[in-house]
């Protein structure tokens, strides 16, 4: 049975016989009515006094233009039946527990996309406040989208607070032993490693240990990564072939000190580095190398590891925001808009380029505004300069991509 319902002015077609499960109302699956080729996911929410303003703040942040990989609403009304609804984009893909098998790679690879996507919000000032396996999907091709934002939290005195808790499998300690509560930034960072150790390990963090509920709490309570308490079955991942620097992240994130968690910012730089630095060994099963490893994980046999690889640190002093790139011999890394978010219209998509040469980094100007370099305590124009590694490495470069200061530092 397919109606027709206006949300802010748009028209949509809805198919109201199949409404799709959901814990803050219905949703059902539907069109613009003026374009089929849209689809649009159509939710009527449970009856609260404050969904309208929430849902409007919502809408108001334009989280699609953050990114497409965000259903979130883009109209929400009070309709004639007295019910809030909302309408967002439909996102292909299905739940973590139904994704098709992985290699170990392409599991760090997702993993990546999603607390990418994470730090988009956080640098907006939101929090998801629902991070379930149900609200991020994954498309056959790895792609990761976000949906079912009705439980965000904002870091805005004016937002109304979330009416959720939170689902029982992800619920940060906090939470988990009072049983109430409001989701925060810091309980989502816990839902998020929740996540991401199922997606990399293939496995609930507690799979494994009795299956009763006390249990279950007391292990996801106690402020310790189960999976440091379980050995892995022969085909199983071991988590030491996560390498060092995951399993310190997971470490801190089942912490019971909620500041000491993670943000997705410092998840992106590691599992950035750890795709740089994975490796099959002789036994055909894959491992992230760290800098003192010298046995493969899954057979115990010794292994070597030569790497000379360095990174380049992009800091951008007045926001404070950082970014990791690694440097890698005749690959170019372009800094500008494309590449840094929210930078300003004055610099360009692509402003700089920066390519490794032997000891040295060539740095290219290519933006429509000036690029300046500060040396000897001057600044200069910059169309062409090589700088030496191990000067960055020692020092700081100040550079300025139109009036934006940014710093490179090597390690």
């Amino acid at each position: 049975m397919n109606d027709i319902i206006t949300i802010g002015g748009i028209r949509i077609c809805i198919d109201r016989s199949n409404p799709l499960p959901g814990g803050q109302g219905q949703a059902f699956l539907g069109h613009l009515e003026d374009d089929p080729t849209i689809g649009v996911v159509a939710k009527k929410l449970n009856d609260r006094p404050d969904n309208l303003a929430r849902a409007d703040y919502l809408v108001n942040r334009h989280l699609c233009e953050m990114s497409p990989a965000f259903a979130g609403p883009f109209a929400a009304e009070e309709l004639s039946d007295g019910h809030v609804w909302h309408v967002a984009p439909f996102v292909r893909g299905v739940e973590l527990e139904k994704d098709q098998p992985r290699s170990l790679v392409e599991n760090l690879e997702i993993c990546l996309e999603t607390v990418s996507l994470f730090a988009i919000l956080a640098h907006h000032g939101l929090a998801h406040g629902d991070i379930a396996f149900s609200n991020i999907l994954i498309d056959q091709d790895g792609t990761v989208s976000v949906i079912d934002f009705d439980g965000y939290v904002a870091d805005d005195p004016t937002s109304l607070p979330s009416p959720v808790i939170g689902q029982r499998p992800m619920l940060a300690p906090e939470l988990r032993l009072e049983q109430q509560g409001q989701p925060n930034v810091e309980s989502d960072r816990f839902a998020l490693a929740v996540f991401l150790s199922m997606l990399v390990t293939g496995r609930y963090p507690t799979d494994g240990f009795p299956d009763v509920p006390a249990e279950i709490d007391l292990l996801l309570t106690d402020g310790t990564w189960p999976e440091r308490k379980r050995l892995p079955a022969p085909d199983e991942l071991p988590i030491e072939a996560l390498g060092p620097e995951i399993q310190a992240l997971f470490d801190r994130a089942f912490s019971l000190d909620p500041k000491v968690r993670p943000e997705p910012e410092e998840w992106r730089l590691v599992l950035t580095k750890a795709l740089d630095n994975c490796w099959i060994h002789d036994c055909g099963n894959p491992f992230v190398a760290g800098p003192n490893t010298t046995h493969c994980p899954w057979c115990g046999s010794t292994v070597e590891i030569k790497s000379n690889a360095h990174s380049l640190k992009v800091i951008l002093p007045a926001s404070g925001h950082r970014y990791r790139a690694e440097l890698k011999e005749g690959e170019t890394i372009t800094l500008g808009r494309s590449t840094i978010p929210d930078l300003p219209q004055v610099v360009s998509r692509r402003h700089l380029e920066i390519t490794p040469f032997r000891d040295k980094l060539l740095l290219r100007h290519v933006g429509n505004h000036d690029t300046l370099i500060e040396v000897s305590d001057q600044w200069y124009r910059l169309e062409q300069h090589w700088a030496k590694i191990d000067n960055l490495g020692t020092q700081r470069g100040r550079l300025k991509l139109a009036d934006i200061e940014v710093h490179l530092v090597v390690e």
